[in-house]
């Protein structure tokens, strides 16, 4: 199958992934309880029937759900996720203020993430069953079963009180994003430094590796020059699905450091029953999360021509 093949298939799955996520979110919204009108009237506002009336009217609550899914995915496909019930601000402006912030922590977690996860996975693979390997692997062990925000918690006291070296609150420098981002990438790097370790591992055991052991090839050579550039092509795929769960956690961190980005937001947006806002954010993560493994899947290809059948 030829690369370009491949790739629009792997495409016509990105977009269906972003229309099924859409759509559920969607109604989903408008089963369970609450009635944003009811909370956009206030107390004593929702005791009024004509009040509730005359705000759904302008919401455009009370047309049937079909044309309310319509309109919407109609104008979502443009770029229009309407304006939020509660401020009247176009969702695309509200999220365009705050994504840098949600952004700036989940890459900066990725980062913080790959480069302790790359060489904690090749240090233990290289000392298999030695005790190298497994202070390594028990760290990981903890670090896994450690939740975010606790450890969160944790580094903004220590870091932020105890030993104050870092800024408490706030996302106007990067100093900001930094405890944050190690509060996600830490458990990201446990996560992937076991997957480096049991990939490096499998190319250890190939017959080309032995056969240019045989030829006294030096370890290291071998190491960065054969190994670790195969070892890594299937890290790429798990490494971009672990960027989604850094959005994912960056919804609770950001309540931890209290940094206004997308993740509080959402959930104002939830308690509120703001439905487009809900649903534009929910878009954002979905676009964000098929075009990081979109690219992994592309990357992949490139390099290793097996993932094209």
């Amino acid at each position: 199958m030829t690369i370009l093949k491949v790739v629009l298939r792997r495409f016509s799955r990105l977009i269906l992934t972003i229309f099924i996520a859409s759509t559920a979110v969607f109604f989903l919204l408008r089963v369970i309880p609450g009635d944003p009108a009811r909370i956009i009237a206030g107390v004593e506002g929702a005791k009024n029937a004509q009040v509730l009336e005359q705000i759904r009217t302008r919401l455009g609550l009370d047309q049937p759900l079909i044309v309310q899914y319509l309109q919407w995915i109609g104008g979502s496909f443009s770029g229009d996720f309407g304006s939020s019930y509660q401020s009247d601000t176009p969702v695309i402006t509200l999220l365009a203020e705050r994504l840098p912030v949600t952004l700036g922590i989940a890459v900066l977690g990725m980062l913080i993430a790959l480069m302790i996860a790359v060489p904690a996975g090749i240090i233990s693979a290289s000392n298999r069953r030695k005790p190298t390997d497994h202070v390594i692997m028990g760290s990981s062990h903890i670090l896994l079963a450690i939740p975010e925000f606790w450890l969160g918690i944790v580094l903004l006291l220590f870091f932020g009180v105890y030993i104050p070296v870092f800024p408490l609150f706030g996302s106007s420098s990067l100093l900001h994003f930094i405890l944050p981002a190690l509060a996600l990438g830490l458990g990201r790097a446990a996560f992937l430094a076991r997957l480096v370790r049991t990939s490096v591992l499998r190319e250890f055991s190939r017959d080309y590796v032995q056969f240019l052991s045989q030829l006294e090839v030096p370890r290291r050579r071998l190491l960065f020059r054969h190994i670790l550039p195969n070892a890594m092509i299937p890290i790429a795929i798990p490494a971009a699905i672990q960027f989604g769960y850094l959005l994912g956690g960056a919804i609770i961190i950001e309540q931890v450091f209290g940094m206004g980005g997308t993740g509080r937001l959402l959930l104002q947006a939830i308690q509120m029953r703001d439905f487009p806002l809900i649903q534009g954010t929910v878009i954002m993560f979905a676009v964000i999360f098929s075009v990081v493994n979109f690219a992994a899947d592309f990357l992949v290809i490139l390099a290793d021509p097996r993932s094209r059948i």
